[in-house]
C-alpha cells in the first residue's frame, strides 16, 4: 500500500526535486499538499502583540510640573508583531515571510513606520533630554507632545488606508496558488548557475538557502502584482506608481504634478465646480434683478 508523502526531515530542495521527478499528477499533488501542510501547521504563527514605550520619571522629579507632564506620558501603547524567527528550517523561514507580507500589506492595525514611531517616542525623548540638563518650559513640552501624538494618529490612519482588504483565510488560498507557480517554475541551483543570461554568484549558497530565497523573493513579486491588480493598475508602466494624497490608493502617475488618483481628482473637480457655482449664484441673481428693473 502506498504511503502519503512526508516532508518531515526533508530539505526544501529535496521536496522540489521529488515534485519535478514525480511520475504522476496524483503524486505531485500529494507532495504539494504535504508542503503546504508543513507551512500552515508550522509553530511560527503570525503574532500581533501590544507593546508600550515606557520610561520611569525619577521620584525626586515627580513633584515638579515637568515631572508630572512626563509621568502622564510614561507609557505609550502601540501595536506590533513578531517579524523574525530564530528557527532556520525552511518551513519556519517561509512562514515568517508569509506572516510579514500579510502584516505589511493587509493588517491596518499595525503601523511601524519610522515617523510614527518617532512621534510616539517623543515624550521619552524629551524626558531624556530634560534630565540631561536641557531647559524646557512646561507649556512648550505639553504642546510638543500633543502635536506629536496627534501626528501619530494621522500617520497610523494613512498607513491603514494604504493596506489592502483581505482576510487571512483568503490570503492563505492566494498564497497556495503562488506556491503552485513556484513549484512549477522551479529551476535547481545547478541549472540556474548554467544560465548564461543570469549573473548570480551562487557558489556560497547552500542549496536549501537558494530554495528558501527563491520562495521568499517569488512571494514578494507575486504580491506586488496582486497589489497592482487590486487597484486595477497595469503590471508594467513607463509612468510609475504613486499613492493618492487623499484616499491613499495606489495609482498610475502620468505626470509629476499628479498627486491624486483619477477618482479623487474627479471628486475634487466637482467640488471646485460646486463652490464656483455657489459663489456665482448671488451675482447671477443680482444680474437678473437688474435686467428686470431695466425692462420695467
Amino acid at each position: 500500500m502506498r504511503t502519503i508523502y512526508q516532508t518531515e526531515n526533508k530539505y526544501l530542495y529535496e521536496i522540489l526535486e521529488d515534485y519535478q521527478f514525480a511520475e504522476s499528477k496524483q503524486e505531485r499533488d500529494e507532495i504539494f499538499a504535504s508542503f503546504c501542510s508543513s507551512i500552515w501547521t508550522n509553530a511560527n504563527k503570525r503574532k500581533v502583540v501590544k507593546k508600550n514605550i515606557r520610561f520611569r520619571v525619577k521620584k525626586e522629579l515627580l513633584s515638579t510640573e515637568l515631572g508630572q507632564i512626563f509621568d502622564a506620558w510614561s507609557e505609550v501603547p502601540y501595536t506590533s508583531y513578531r517579524s523574525m524567527t530564530k528557527e532556520t528550517d525552511y518551513a519556519s523561514l517561509i512562514r515568517q515571510k508569509i506572516n510579514n507580507l500579510y502584516t505589511n500589506l493587509f493588517d491596518g492595525e499595525v503601523c511601524l513606520k519610522r515617523e510614527y514611531m518617532d512621534s510616539i517616542r517623543l515624550p521619552k525623548t524629551l524626558y531624556l533630554q530634560w534630565i540631561k540638563g536641557e531647559e524646557m518650559e512646561p507649556d512648550d513640552v505639553t504642546a510638543a507632545i500633543d502635536d506629536a501624538i496627534a501626528a501619530s494618529l494621522m500617520i497610523k490612519e494613512l498607513s491603514a488606508k494604504q493596506k489592502m482588504d483581505l482576510s487571512w483565510n483568503d490570503y492563505k488560498k492566494i498564497t497556495e496558488q503562488y506556491f503552485k507557480k513556484l513549484f512549477e517554475h522551479y529551476i535547481n541551483m545547478d541549472d540556474y548557475e548554467d544560465k548564461s543570461m543570469l549573473h548570480v554568484d551562487t557558489a556560497l549558497w547552500a542549496e536549501d538557502n537558494y530554495c528558501i530565497r527563491y520562495f521568499c523573493q517569488g512571494l514578494d513579486g507575486y504580491f506586488k502584482n496582486y497589489q497592482k491588480h487590486y487597484y486595477g493598475l497595469p503590471q508594467t508602466t513607463r509612468f510609475g506608481y504613486s499613492r493618492c494624497q487623499s484616499c491613499q490608493r495606489l495609482f498610475e502617475k502620468k505626470h509629476n504634478r499628479q498627486i491624486y488618483c483619477p477618482l479623487c481628482s474627479e471628486i475634487r473637480r466637482k467640488g471646485r465646480y460646486k463652490k464656483y457655482n455657489k459663489r456665482r449664484q448671488p451675482q447671477l441673481e443680482n444680474a437678473d434683478k437688474a435686467y428686470i428693473y431695466n425692462e420695467n
